[in-house]
């Protein structure tokens, strides 16, 4: 028996439905695996800003620290200078 074009046209029409449905469930998957990953690196990078922001904080009031300190030793210093002359 042989086969008809319009067989064949449908049976061309299926296997390349096939395909194409099997390359988009493989594309698909690769996008979530994609979404995934960029997910957990934007949640990475909120942890560095979070840390980051701690460490501005803790080396400013440090600063501010030694500037105070710094102050207060130039006005020693000028006193000193003061009564030394």
């Amino acid at each position: 028996m042989a086969i008809t074009n319009d067989e064949l046209l449908q049976d061309l029409k299926q296997f390349i439905n096939a395909k194409i449905d099997g390359v988009e469930s493989r594309l698909d998957a690769k996008i979530d695996g994609v979404e995934s990953r960029l997910d957990t690196m934007e949640e990475e990078l909120q942890d560095i800003k979070v840390m980051q922001n701690e460490i501005l904080d803790v080396v400013g009031k440090d600063i501010q620290e030694v500037k105070t300190v710094q102050h207060k030793h130039d006005i020693r210093i000028t006193k000193l200078e003061a009564k030394a002359a």
